[in-house]
């Protein structure tokens, strides 16, 4: 959420259990989805989505998407960075995985259909891309969130805990295990 809005988009919608927490770091609508359906979400149905981007990975989200995705000229992109898709990823970008240096043409705008584009995306450290989230860091324009249960020991019963919690899917932020407490470090 927070990239997105750095980079420019004019409206992000999220999709969490934690509207507070998101609509703090800059969405503008967050839609609870173990109430509602994102993809059947009447606003979004009637003014499609240029880019959606899953951080979640479930592997059905880009068949849900048809719904609220452009089509046609200019159709609107899906793009996957969560890795749980059988689809191969896209490794050569990351942060700039929205607009690929070389374009290619999409055989289905060639054939005279305009869908909904996927692409997958597998995150890697490129220099240029950490070395901006750092300047972000350091500039005070990226929150980071640490989930709410504070760090964890470095023992074998605290990373199990750790382990647990994300494995639960509710943790909301990042899960820290203390490697060292000692503040000269």
């Amino acid at each position: 959420v927070q990239l997105a809005r750095i980079k420019g988009a004019s409206y992000i919608a999220a999709t969490s259990r934690q509207r507070t927490l998101v609509k703090r770091l800059g969405a503008d609508i967050v839609v609870n989805y173990m109430r509602e359906d994102w993809w059947e979400k009447e606003e979004f149905v009637k003014d499609p989505f240029d880019v959606i981007i899953d951080c979640v990975g479930d592997p059905f989200s880009f068949q849900l998407s048809e719904n609220v995705l452009k089509m046609g000229h200019g159709a609107g992109r899906f793009v996957d960075i969560a890795g749980d898709s059988s689809i191969p990823p896209d490794t050569s970008h990351w942060f700039r995985g929205l607009r690929p240096r070389r374009p290619r043409p999409n055989p289905l705008v060639l054939c005279g259909s305009s869908l909904p584009r996927y692409r997958r995306i597998e995150t890697t450290r490129l220099g240029d891309e950490i070395a901006m989230v750092l300047r972000l860091l350091r500039d005070e324009k990226l929150a980071i969130v640490l989930h709410n249960a504070g760090s964890f020991p470095f023992t074998r019963y605290g990373i199990q805990d750790a382990f647990r919690v994300i494995g639960s899917g509710n943790a909301h932020g990042k899960v820290v295990v203390a490697v060292c407490t000692d503040p000269c470090y």
